[in-house]
Parts: C-alpha cells; structure tokens; sequence
C-alpha cells in the first residue's frame, strides 16, 4: 500500500512461481522490487521463479536486478529462476 493506497497485487503459487502487477501511476518506483522482496522473506523456498512475456521487458529487468536468471524460452513465455542463496 502507498498512503493505504494499493500500489498493485502480488502472489506466490505452491509452484514457488512468483507474479506480479504494479498499477501504472506506481510503476518506477521500486514497489515492485520491494514486494518481491519481502515476499521471497515472508515465504522462504530453494528456489523461486518467474514467467515473464519476452516482449515485457520492464519484468525482465526487474526480475534480471533481483537476480533471476533466464532458465528456459519458450514462445509465448520465459522462465526466469532464483536459486536460495
């Protein structure tokens, strides 16, 4: 939440596959990473992963900073993976 705003949603599957979307008027402002974050603290796995579009390069990135790696392309979707440290 921004000033009890919701700033977007977030989920985590029993697949340890994270999503996630951040309202338009919050993107850019670190919400995004920030959430991610405190998800993979709040629910701790080996390992973490993300099905980002190809053509969604602000998740890509975001995701890329977090330290997600390109785990397999596929046609309409990658698989970014994070592996607990």
């Amino acid at each position: 939440d921004y000033d009890d705003v919701p700033a977007g949603a977030i989920y985590l599957t029993w697949n340890s596959e994270i999503g996630i979307g951040v309202l338009n008027e919050f993107q850019g402002r670190g919400h995004g990473p920030a959430a991610i974050e405190r998800l993979m603290a709040l629910h701790p796995r080996s390992c973490f992963f993300a099905n980002i579009n190809p053509r969604n390069r602000r998740s890509i990135v975001m995701f890329s900073r977090l330290g997600f790696k390109l785990l397999r392309e596929e046609e309409t979707q990658n698989v970014y993976a994070l592996e607990a440290k």
